[in-house]
């Protein structure tokens, strides 16, 4: 149900011929304002009860720094994220599933792009970090996500999720590394890897599925 995605996750444009197929989207969560872990449940919600979504899984909840224009935050502190990712079927466009992820954002409270501060505080983030074996490089949308080999508080959820999924990490004919790989690659190279983040929780901080 959750396919393996063999060589890369970015092989293949969207078609015509693709409407109404089922994929497996992987959406990436995050809040560090008000009662986080009520955020998180709340917005998995409301993508699960999007039309066409189904085989609806959540990863394990993390908590990670915050990253700020002045540096790095500490774990516990007042600007700790809460992180988390989840995956899912849907005969959605990826173009209209990521509108869809925007409007669940404004109606928690998250700003749009152009008035929110870079590495500012927010309510809800939500990343679409995959589709399928999609590829997508456009004004609004890149899909594989360009920055998920750089992010432990992306890649752990993930590891969740999609451990042997493969991620491109450098232009080299080798520079392939699974999620899980990754992972452990940038724990090892962390001078305090215990900085990097934590388990919060376990998968049951999602809403069950009905």
């Amino acid at each position: 149900m959750f396919p393996n995605y063999g060589d890369s996750f970015d092989v293949r444009r969207p078609s015509a011929h693709d409407a109404g197929m089922h994929r497996t989207a992987i959406v990436a969560l995050g809040s560090n304002v008000g009662d986080r872990l009520a955020h998180l449940r709340s917005a998995a919600a409301a993508v699960r009860a999007l039309p066409g979504v189904r085989a609806f899984r959540a990863s394990r909840l993390y908590e990670t720094p915050a990253l700020t224009l002045s540096g790095v935050g500490a774990l516990g502190g007042r600007d700790a994220f809460l992180n988390a990712a989840i995956a899912f079927e849907t005969n959605a466009d990826p173009h209209g599933l990521l509108h869809d992820l925007l409007s669940i954002e404004k109606r928690h409270g998250r700003l749009p792009r152009s008035q929110r501060p870079t590495w500012g505080p927010r309510p809800i983030d939500l990343d679409l970090l995959t589709f399928g074996d999609v590829q997508i490089d456009d004004t609004t949308l890149t899909l594989p996500h360009p920055r998920i080999a750089e992010r432990w508080f992306v890649l752990a959820p993930m590891a969740d999720l999609v451990p042997e999924a493969r991620l491109r990490v450098d232009d080299s004919t080798e520079g392939w590394a699974t999620v899980q790989e990754r992972l452990a690659w940038m724990v090892a190279d962390a001078d305090d890897p215990s900085g990097l983040g934590r388990v919060y929780a376990d998968a049951s901080w999602s809403p069950p599925v009905l």
